[in-house]
């Protein structure tokens, strides 16, 4: 008679955990990119002549690339480490007397969404 309670005591625990469910959040689409992050705001560099919220993303491997926030409303101020999702875009400058900027092109990575940790 033990067995049979104990036998069905496991049934319902077996059942009521198989039918446990957890929902998570789709994450963003596009491409993400993560690492060490360094703001470039108030910083001139040739980058600002095609993007002027932008910074610097340095993954674990040590490789750097740009990262732009176009369309964002703010980009982070005290972030050490950042997620990014977004897009690569290459912009191009035509010959402009009046800009301090030369004419050329660059890709760098166009930001959607971004979370510190």
């Amino acid at each position: 008679m033990k067995q049979f309670f104990f036998a069905i005591s496991m049934l319902f625990l077996l059942l009521a955990c198989k039918t446990a469910t957890t929902t998570q959040e789709a994450p963003p689409e596009g491409i993400s990119l993560s690492g060490e992050y360094r703001s470039l705001k108030g910083v001139q560099t040739s980058a600002s002549c095609y993007c002027f919220e932008l910074a610097e993303l340095v993954s674990a491997r040590g490789a750097v690339t740009i990262i732009c926030f176009e369309g964002e409303d703010e980009m982070p101020e005290n972030c050490q480490k950042i997620k990014v999702w977004g897009e690569y875009t290459t912009k191009t400058r035509d010959e402009d007397p009046n800009s301090p900027c030369p004419a050329g092109e660059m890709r760098f990575f166009s930001v959607q969404q971004y979370e510190c940790y």
